[in-house]
Order: structure tokens, then C-alpha cells, then sequence
């Protein structure tokens, strides 16, 4: 199984309401990644297009985020150059 195809699932907004109804709150709303909360979470046995599909984009989202990290990176290091008057 690819490793995309299982971040595009358990990114998922299913997975995500899932998780967060049966694992344990605690220090401010983080949740406890525990084997017992994680091992429910629905992965459903797709055909090989589908799985293919949501790692493509999957993939995508990723290559999309870094890029996004990047920009604002450089944004805020161009910002902290140029003098304000």
C-alpha cells in the first residue's frame, strides 16, 4: 500500500471525526495517537485506480504545501530586509 495513499485517508475528513470521537482529549484538545485509537480508523480496501488516485493527489496536496512553507518563508525574510517608513 502506498505510503500517500494512507496520508490521503487519514487526512480525510471521515478519519479525522472518527479519531477525534474515540480517542482521549487532553492538554488543550491534542489527542492521544495511540495504537487502541488509530487501528479503528476506517481505511477501505480500494480498487488500484482509486488507491493510485487518492495518492496522486495526495501527492499533490503535499508537493502544494511545501511550496505554500516556501513562499511564505521567503515572503517573511524579504519583509524583515525592506524599511518601512
Amino acid at each position: 500500500v502506498s505510503l500517500f495513499f494512507l496520508a490521503g485517508i487519514l487526512n480525510a475528513s471521515v478519519a479525522s471525526f472518527v479519531f477525534r470521537r474515540i480517542s482521549k482529549p487532553f492538554r488543550g484538545d491534542y489527542r492521544s495517537a495511540n495504537r487502541q485509537f488509530i487501528a479503528p480508523l476506517p481505511v477501505p480496501n480500494a480498487p488500484e485506480g482509486d488507491r493510485v488516485e487518492v495518492a496522486t493527489r495526495a501527492q499533490r496536496l503535499q508537493a502544494l504545501h511545501t511550496r505554500r512553507r516556501a513562499l511564505l518563508g521567503d515572503i517573511g525574510r524579504r519583509a524583515t530586509v525592506v524599511r518601512v517608513r
